[in-house]
């Protein structure tokens, strides 16, 4: 519904202006009341959680190998505490750990070879990454489970070496009972998209980018520490 009261039906063909700019250019343009998609058939993938001690090393060599993975796959990387679950050696609590979410939506062989730098990063902690149906990588949630954390989130154009020791030390200096850093390759595909289509265009639109999530339970001056220091700025005092 835009500003004069109309309802309008807005798709690349009517309406291509209102069309192009509810891809990201804020919320001026009109309220949107309800959105179609173009559904994709997903059958068997490849996925599930890989967890890995988070060194830097291990993870500028994860998101490097994000970005050159095929479109099929994605990829989450939190890295965090490893928390007492059963499946985490108890010598591996409380440590820091990246623990991925991974899925490739293509041919199972396919998905394995694709998956396998990853596992060559580090011996794995845990190794859940298997072929499943699709619906399988969403397990049902704790209907109990309601955790208050303040978030920052930002978008980086590389996670090197240097830009992952910030992170781990980052964490490791951290004193909130839960902090996590999770790690989005946001390009490939992306990135190609014309920039025509695009309201908010990556700055190197052939590169990927990444969305970096910082979270904290409770420490809301932590986390706007970090995100200054990984854009190389000054941590408040």
């Amino acid at each position: 519904m835009t500003a004069d009261g109309q309802l309008r039906r807005v798709d690349a063909e009517r309406h291509p202006d209102l069309f192009w700019a509810i891809g990201g250019g804020g919320g001026n343009f009109g309220v949107a009341t309800r959105f179609e998609f173009r559904l994709h058939e997903v059958d068997t993938i490849v996925g599930g959680m890989l967890l890995l001690p988070a060194t830097p090393d291990v993870i500028a060599g994860f998101v490097a190998e994000a970005e050159a993975a095929p479109d099929e796959l994605s990829t989450i990387a939190n890295i965090m505490p490893a928390p007492p679950m059963p499946f985490v050696p108890a010598e591996q609590h409380g440590r820091l750990v990246v623990m991925a979410l991974m899925v490739y939506a293509g041919e199972t062989e396919a998905g394995q070879r694709v998956i396998a730098p990853f596992r060559a990063l580090a011996t794995p902690i845990a190794d859940m990454v298997r072929p499943m149906p699709y619906p399988e990588i969403y397990p049902a949630e704790d209907a109990s489970y309601h955790p208050r954390a303040v978030g920052r989130t930002m978008f980086v154009n590389a996670i090197d070496r240097g830009v992952a020791e910030t992170i781990v030390d980052q964490l490791e200096a951290s004193d909130a009972s839960m902090r996590v850093a999770q790690l989005r390759e946001l390009g490939e595909a992306m990135a190609r998209v014309a920039r025509r289509h695009r309201v908010r265009a990556p700055r190197e639109p052939d590169h990927g980018q990444h969305r970096c999530v910082l979270r904290r339970s409770r420490r809301s001056g932590q986390a706007r520490g970090v995100g200054l220091r990984l854009r190389g700025g000054a941590a408040p005092g």
